[in-house]
């Protein structure tokens, strides 16, 4: 079996201990034959010291995608007035092409595996798919 674990979202307290614990123990299961964990390439290196060297253990990282911080802050674009609405526009688009781009690295990293475990589903939505998924929400 060939199992994705799709990780956008990876909380870096105890949420990337337990997510590199997990990995190795399925990873370790017989009759698992690759385990991918796809990850945005920061959390990767995050990841990359808790996780035990194992031979059928994948790393994939997500493409980052064009993001501006200023369209987060709510107020006037550049100080100029009457510009909020283009500000919030402008960021509904930004969030549009972020999840459009995120279903896009799943289909990718998700081609030929058996079996999408999406550990962190907060605020992402389940992906679509016709493969088997597991999600788990963490406290």
């Amino acid at each position: 079996m060939k199992i994705l674990f799709w990780c956008p979202h990876v909380n870096l307290g105890g949420g990337v201990r337990l997510l590199a614990r997990l990995i190795a123990a399925v990873a370790a299961q017989p009759g698992v034959e690759r385990v991918r964990c796809a990850a945005w390439k920061e959390d990767l290196g995050r990841l990359e010291p808790l996780l035990a060297p194992q031979a059928n253990l994948e790393r994939f990282a997500i493409r980052s995608g064009f993001a501006h911080t200023w369209w987060h802050r709510s107020g006037r674009l550049f100080g100029i007035r009457g510009t909020g609405v283009i500000r919030r526009l402008l960021r509904r688009l930004a969030q549009h092409r972020n999840r459009v781009r995120l279903k896009r690295e799943f289909r990718r990293a998700a081609a030929d595996c058996d079996l999408a475990y999406v550990f962190w589903p907060h605020q992402l939505g389940v992906p679509a798919t016709a493969k088997p998924l597991v999600c788990t929400i963490h406290d």
